[in-house]
């Protein structure tokens, strides 16, 4: 079972790593397109999200299960206004011969 949170995810603001997200686009974003630090724009929401994934067999064949759990938040009332959750059922082809 593959669990977590992709590397290019967004951190939320009460992770520990919300502050080096926001000082890493310094470094990684083009002069003619960053912000000035401590002068960006405010949002009104964060939309933050979790994908899991479990492979199992089904009978005789592979089967994943993907699931998607987002929660979108309001910054300033902190209020969770959208709370969203998709599962995906994919049954995996394999060939059956090797080369």
């Amino acid at each position: 079972m593959a669990t977590g949170t992709p590397p290019w995810a967004i951190p939320s603001r009460s992770c520990a790593a919300w502050s080096d997200w926001g000082s890493g686009q310094q470094v990684n974003a083009s002069a003619a397109t960053r912000a000035r630090l401590r002068n960006e724009l405010g949002a009104d929401f964060i939309l933050v999200g979790e994908i899991t994934s479990i492979e199992d067999i089904e009978g005789n064949r592979e089967v994943i299960y993907y699931q998607i759990d987002l929660n979108l938040t309001d910054l300033e009332s902190n209020e969770r206004v959208w709370i969203g959750q998709h599962r995906i059922k994919k049954f995996v082809e394999r060939s059956r011969t090797r080369r």
